[in-house]
């Protein structure tokens, strides 16, 4: 029923709603505000900076995220599916140094505090999947 531009949209607010999940439950993620406004007084800027973040963060698993999963395809068949954790924390890593080069304040403090985030991350955009398909 949606087009790509929905789905798009779709997959943008999930990641940005995880996100959110993953900043709240995670000390080591944080997302910092721009110390200038956004939008009109800033009063929503709060919501822009998490869909910019989800947005660079799609950019990120559909680009780096594809080319590590395929290159470590035997390492996670050989761990049954548990080095995607891995990919997954790389990822994020990765999606923060670039949202950072944009003046995104997305950081993530070590390895660690990245695969746990990267697991809620994973089951808050499955949860949500499930819920729009």
């Amino acid at each position: 029923m949606l087009g790509t531009l929905g789905r798009l949209a779709i997959r943008i607010i999930t990641l940005a709603l995880a996100l959110w999940c993953a900043i709240y439950f995670v000390p080591g993620i944080n997302l910092a505000m721009p110390p200038h406004t956004l939008v009109g007084d800033g009063h929503y800027d709060y919501y822009v900076v998490f869909l910019l973040a989800g947005a660079v963060l799609y950019v990120v698993q559909a680009t780096v995220g594809k080319v590590l999963r395929i290159i470590s395809l035997p390492f996670t068949i050989l761990t049954l599916g548990l080095f995607l954790l891995v990919v997954n924390a790389v990822t994020l890593l990765v999606a923060s140094e670039v949202a950072h080069h944009f003046g995104i304040g997305l950081t993530v403090d070590s390895f660690w505090d990245a695969v746990i985030s990267s697991v809620i991350i994973s089951i808050v955009t499955a949860i949500v999947g499930v819920i729009t398909d």
